[in-house]
């Protein structure tokens, strides 16, 4: 009997650690991120003996609201908006590209602090850019419209405040594109060579 309770007094703490939470139906979302990198780069033009300078600059901020119409299943919108600035010696190009985003959300707790989500959201957004080539300027619209599967994973920082992460390096996206000059059907995965391109922080807050 004795034999017994130890071993019960070891199980304890341990099936404790192991409970999982839940958001419950009716908790809202809110979500912020802001991406941003730039570039400057210098080549030798050893046919005109001079040096050519090129900057690009892109900023995206991003906000998430959404409300669970169920435990662990969520919907909601995204708005963001991505400006993308590039120049060089004769070639200067701009845009700026708003987007609404409606997703769902199905979440997995791992414990009472680590989540995994599976994000299904349709992309749509409108492109407004302009180029300047050799003093000649040139627009460049266009609308595209997508859809795409996005996993990630959260962890709890506060009572309310969680910290997210997109792993990109899973995700999966499909999409129309239809410009001045030709319409464009894409199917790609995330995978990248570049590691601040395969996850994304996001703050989020989950309140009841």
């Amino acid at each position: 009997m004795k034999k017994k309770l130890r071993w019960a007094m070891l199980l304890c703490p341990l099936l404790i650690g192991t409970a999982y939470g839940q958001f419950d139906q009716g908790t809202r979302f809110l979500g912020a991120t802001v991406s941003l990198d730039g570039k400057h780069s210098k080549v030798m033009d050893y046919n005109q003996l001079r040096d050519i300078k090129s900057n690009t600059f892109n900023v995206t901020p991003e906000f998430q609201v959404g409300k669970f119409y169920k435990n662990n299943r969520m919907m909601g919108i995204g708005v963001s908006l991505k400006g993308n600035f590039y120049s060089s010696y004769n070639y200067k190009s701009n845009s700026v590209t708003p987007t609404i985003a409606p997703f769902l959300r199905q979440y997995k707790f791992l414990g009472k602090r680590f989540f995994l989500y599976l994000e299904e959201y349709v992309p749509i957004q409108y492109s407004i850019g302009k180029q300047t080539v050799s003093g000649v300027k040139n627009e460049n619209n266009y609308f595209a419209i997508g859809i795409a599967v996005q996993p990630g994973i959260g962890f709890k920082v506060g009572k309310n405040f969680y910290v997210e992460s997109n792993i990109n390096l899973l995700g999966l996206n499909a999409n129309y594109k239809d410009s001045q000059n030709q319409n464009t059907f894409t199917f790609n995965s995330a995978i990248s060579t570049h590691i601040n391109s395969q996850f994304s922080i996001r703050a989020a807050w989950y309140l009841n």
